[in-house]
């Protein structure tokens, strides 16, 4: 299965785009090159995944921040507290992404005790690819849709990096763009055999920028799906558990204060959460931080 999904070239040689310093701006780019003319977009119901159990009873119920794709070709965001079922007219005629990122502001929500609130982007999205997650006129978000729609993009991001900065790029970049990935076959994959355990019970272990990157710079190839390397990391627990990851797939521990446990830890940042407050860690050191603080 190294070759489960087929890229198809775009109808058009690519423009030449240039390099955006915000993400935001280069995903619109792409998806506005993409699209050759606007289409009036219906009306679609979002609704939001139940987080985890972990999360709330620690937390409270999360808000949203919204961002997904419209008739224009426009990445569009807004933020949504909970029980809200948002209405967005979505971009028609190809794939596109729907995030849905989980915060808890910094007013603890009723109930809550995340007295300091958690930001937009710190905890892992749900999501979904349009038009294969729609149903009728709605579209129902769930945390693996997440993972593919943070794929997009990634994937988005690295063909407009490839394309402003390397001769002969736009070509060969322009038959990667993600609105003309196999999206249901990626789906499929990443719950097939083909793809390690841990990396089916979680697959944000795996380092999607860097495989997206990858695929842009010379093609889609399953098998680099694995998990990122990560080095031990010894840390003295500073509270009682549960504790719980940024992904929703991640274990619950139950480890108490004074114990001593290893993480698995990456250079970039990851957080690990409890009731009472997170630590945030690298593979050389971490920081304790109580909610509230």
């Amino acid at each position: 299965m190294r070759q489960l999904l087929c890229f198809k070239a775009g109808r058009g040689a690519a423009r030449k785009i240039r390099a955006f310093a915000r993400a935001h701006a280069l995903l619109a780019g792409i998806l506005l090159a993409s699209c050759a003319e606007p289409v009036i977009a219906p009306a679609y119901r979002v609704n939001f995944p139940e987080p985890p159990a972990v999360w709330t009873d620690a937390l409270g119920p999360p808000s949203w921040e919204l961002l997904w794709v419209d008739g224009n070709g426009a990445l569009r965001n807004a933020r949504y507290p909970e029980g809200a079922e948002p209405r967005v007219g979505l971009a028609q005629g190809r794939a596109a992404p729907i995030l849905a990122r989980p915060f808890w502001p910094a007013a603890a929500p009723a109930g809550g005790r995340a007295g300091g609130g958690l930001q937009s982007g710190l905890m892992k999205s749900a999501g979904a690819i349009f038009p294969f997650d729609a149903d009728g006129d709605s579209v129902r978000l769930s945390w693996e849709g997440g993972v593919a729609a943070e794929f997009y993009l990634a994937l988005a991001k690295a063909c407009l990096a490839r394309e402003a900065g390397a001769a002969g790029g736009a070509s060969a970049s322009a038959r990667r763009r993600p609105e003309w990935f196999n999206w249901p076959r990626f789906r499929a994959l990443l719950r097939s055999e083909s793809v390690p355990e841990d990396l089916r019970e979680d697959p944000w272990l795996a380092d999607w920028d860097a495989l997206a990157a990858r695929t842009v710079e010379s093609g889609w190839n399953s098998s680099r799906i694995r998990a990122a390397e990560r080095v031990p990391l010894v840390v003295l627990v500073p509270a009682d558990g549960p504790w719980f990851g940024a992904s929703p797939f991640a274990p619950v521990r139950s480890w108490k204060a004074g114990e001593r446990t290893e993480l698995l830890a990456r250079e970039t940042p990851e957080l690990l959460l409890s009731p009472s407050g997170y630590l945030k860690y690298t593979e050389s050191d971490y920081v304790w931080h109580e909610w509230g603080e």
